[in-house]
């Protein structure tokens, strides 16, 4: 395909997001001023628990309102709006208008990874005390979790400090690039290449909900 043939593809991928962030926004404020969410799974044909964590998250639209705008306007998608609000939901309402003061103007910009970061410096700068206070109790919620897969695989995860993980990520990808080739599973159309996927930065990873065997240190 041509570089004129592309742009078109680009553009419609773009407009599609930009449609895809104003829905969101729709269904957000709809959330709003939802009160009985059994009702509503019902009819959706979810789960109520997701239901009650999509209205949860409505919340932003209150919390947030100029970075919500950008989520209505298709120049910010759900998920980095949805990141920044888990980052400053501890805050008081002036701390977080200080941190979406900060970010206002750059998010739309930042990837996923990128916003994340710079959220969590922001939090931390407007309150260092509840910052190290909240990093102390979470890493008492260390663990590793081991989930089988289909076709002899399995998933592992863990959740540990930042500095920890990167360090047990690095080790990782080192010993399984160690790994001889010829213990690569066959796939259905023959033998496949051994992968790693260590090229990825760290904490790409899904976050999807399975049947894990928790490990606590």
């Amino acid at each position: 395909m041509g570089e004129a043939g592309r742009r078109p593809v680009g553009d419609g991928v773009h407009l599609a997001r930009k449609i895809k962030a104003f829905a969101e926004w729709v269904e957000l404020a709809a959330l709003r001023r939802v009160e009985d969410i059994t009702e509503l799974a019902m009819a959706l044909t979810e789960p109520e628990q997701t239901v009650a964590r999509r209205k949860e998250a409505a919340t932003v639209l209150d919390t947030l309102p100029r970075l919500a705008e950008l989520l209505r306007r298709g120049e910010l998608d759900f998920r980095r709006l949805d990141a920044v609000r888990e980052r400053v939901q501890h805050l008081s309402p002036d701390l977080v208008a200080q941190v979406e003061d900060a970010l206002v103007g750059v998010a739309a910009g930042l990837n996923r990874t990128q916003l994340c970061r710079k959220t969590t410096a922001l939090v931390a700068h407007a309150d260092p005390d509840g910052y190290e206070t909240r990093c102390r109790k979470a890493t008492k919620d260390r663990r590793v979790e081991f989930a089988p897969l289909p076709d002899g695989m399995a998933k592992l995860t863990w959740i540990l400090p930042a500095a920890e993980a990167h360090l047990v990520f690095q080790q990782l990808c080192k010993d399984a690039k160690a790994l001889p080739p010829t213990i690569a599973p066959p796939t259905r159309n023959g033998p496949m290449p051994y992968s790693t996927g260590c090229g990825a930065r760290p904490g790409t990873g899904t976050s999807e909900p399975s049947s894990p065997s928790p490990w606590k240190p």
